[in-house]
């Protein structure tokens, strides 16, 4: 359920009028280039420079993020998993 919230997102933002990149960037921002992402299963070339930049982003907010079931992760190691994956 949790990772169909892509999907929802796309429906609310385009009744709100909204469409091109921001759509794309909320709808997709969960797939990685080997297809190992999720909501739609597009991988590689499929997936614009925008929403790869967002990914990235995204992925380091979360590392780096304090939250009520986690602490944040420092930032250089943080920097070091993005550069593996």
């Amino acid at each position: 359920m949790i990772q169909n919230h892509a999907r929802f997102s796309k429906e609310i933002l385009e009744d709100a009028g909204l469409t091109g990149i921001a759509v794309d960037i909320t709808v997709m921002y969960h797939e990685r280039l080997d297809c190992k992402g999720y909501t739609f299963g597009i991988k590689g070339d499929e997936i614009s420079q925008y929403v790869r930049m967002a990914s990235i982003v995204d992925v380091y907010d979360a590392l780096t993020a304090e939250r009520v079931y986690k602490a944040g992760m420092e930032p250089i190691k943080a920097f070091k998993i993005l550069k593996q994956g």
